[in-house]
């Protein structure tokens, strides 16, 4: 079955909707909970399989790749400089790179590139803006919108 099914669909809303929670507690918080990213790790695992199972367009393996390739560099950054990267980033861009990276690399690409960007742009206004106290950047909202323009990029594969 294409990307464009209702089940890929339904994948893609519940993921977004992590996205946009963990780039909210970050902005908010600096922080990107456990309680958020196990369970969602757990789910899209679960979802990603059921819907290779079933003659979707999906590959769990890729997204195993895609996992490790977007989720490992936040992870090293994370152990040698946790004031640079926090594990929370680094779990998120897994989750984001499993669940795109199972539907495919240009999935991963693009969320690679507008992640990057929106970064850039947000230490950009950040450090434009003046210390303010916190001088931590939040990375979860660049990942979240690196996940966005991945689906808006995309979304012409899927409908």
């Amino acid at each position: 079955m294409p990307l464009s099914s209702f089940g890929v669909r339904a994948m893609l809303a519940g993921f977004l909707t992590v996205m946009v929670a963990a780039a909210a507690t970050d902005v908010r918080r600096r922080v990107i909970p456990n309680r958020l990213t196990y369970p969602a790790t757990v789910a899209f695992a679960v979802i990603v399989v059921a819907l290779a199972l079933t003659g979707h367009d999906i590959d769990p393996a890729r997204g195993l790749a895609g996992g490790l390739a977007y989720g490992g560099p936040p992870f090293v950054a994370a152990v040698r400089s946790p004031r640079a990267m926090g594990m929370g980033d680094a779990k998120l861009a897994g989750l984001s790179g499993f669940v795109l990276g199972s539907m495919g690399w240009t999935h991963l690409a693009a969320a690679a590139i507008a992640t990057a960007l929106a970064g850039g742009l947000l230490a950009g206004a950040v450090l434009l803006a003046g210390p303010r106290g916190d001088s931590s950047i939040p990375y979860g909202p660049a990942l979240a919108i690196g996940a966005f323009a991945s689906v808006a990029l995309g979304s012409g594969r899927f409908g």
